[in-house]
């Protein structure tokens, strides 16, 4: 949540807070993960944010007082840096799922994927077909054992060859396995993303552990809805609740 959100062009909150439904856009990204319980979200905002909209209180109002809200100074270099302002809350040997505060998705494949995962898996990822050729997600090229080959952030060539577009939630089996990965990838520098535009994204931690050896894995989703531009929002509220095979 301590991005800016500027392509809804509103003043009055932040993209979190945009009313979807009669409830905000941040209450939706909750429900995908309706497995857990409140005292397992931590939630990471900006102290401008803090400051002018009193966020820390509006989702202690939504989620109870028993969810953790970590307030940064700044702005950082993408979502996966400030993931990593969680470290310190975190047990290096339990597992997260890191997820955008503006997506709605059904989970179950993903939970299912977890309970039923090997000793080896380090990650898995949560996906769906992309509805449009726009490349605007990071993607996973994955085999018939949903087996993740290739990952990437928003990239056309992978894109191109029938990849998965991310749905922006990623599970790490330790949460050290991600806290080490972005660590190594902030000191080499690494970031991806197209020109211009490029930030420490939390996809691409994946292909850096597939590039070490290690197994990561895709659950598709049978219903997933960006809601992070006013285009994505539109498609929500005119497709909710109806299926698109995965095929």
């Amino acid at each position: 949540m301590a991005g800016f959100g500027t392509r809804f062009g509103r003043t009055d909150t932040i993209k979190p807070f945009i009313n979807v439904l009669d409830k905000p856009m941040i209450a939706w990204a909750v429900e995908s993960f309706p497995q857990l319980k409140s005292h397992n979200f931590v939630f990471i905002i900006l102290q401008e944010h803090e400051t002018k909209y009193q966020i820390k209180t509006k989702l202690k109002q939504l989620f109870g007082s028993k969810i953790t809200v970590i307030i940064i100074p700044r702005s950082t270099r993408g979502a996966a840096e400030t993931a990593l302002a969680a470290k310190s809350y975190l047990d290096p040997d339990e597992d997260i799922i890191i997820a955008d505060s503006d997506q709605y998705f059904d989970s179950t494949n993903l939970y299912q994927a977890i309970l039923n995962k090997t000793f080896d898996t380090s990650g898995i990822i949560p996906v769906d077909r992309p509805i449009d050729t726009q490349i605007k997600h990071s993607y996973t090229l994955a085999d018939s054992h949903n087996l993740a080959h290739k990952v990437a952030e928003k990239d056309p060539q992978l894109a191109s060859q029938g990849a998965y577009s991310n749905i922006g939630a990623y599970y790490f089996a330790k949460a050290k396995i991600f806290t080490q990965a972005i660590e190594a990838m902030i000191k080499a520098g690494a970031v991806s993303g197209p020109p211009g535009r490029q930030e420490f994204f939390v996809a691409p931690v994946y292909q850096q552990l597939i590039n070490e050896g290690k197994k990561i894995y895709v659950a598709p989703s049978p219903n997933a809805w960006r809601l992070g531009t006013p285009e994505d929002l539109d498609y929500f509220l005119g497709h909710y609740r109806q299926r698109r095979p995965l095929g």
